[in-house]
């Protein structure tokens, strides 16, 4: 019982990095692009995952 909190932590944090994506990318944002993305990073903390869709999974889309 005690390990679901955690999952529901990092639950609420990939929520919320998306919708801040979103909110940044507005009509470019590509929800099948961005899951990709945050599979092919593999198993980060949520702050080095926020890091790289920051500094690169932003920028690349927002041209």
């Amino acid at each position: 019982p005690g390990q679901a909190g955690s999952y529901f932590y990092g639950y609420t944090r990939i929520l919320e990095l998306r919708m801040q994506t979103e909110l940044a990318l507005g009509a470019k944002f590509d929800r099948l692009a961005f899951n990709n993305f945050l599979l092919d990073q593999g198993l980060l903390p949520p702050d080095q995952l926020a890091d790289a869709v920051n500094k690169v999974f932003v920028p690349k889309y927002k041209r």
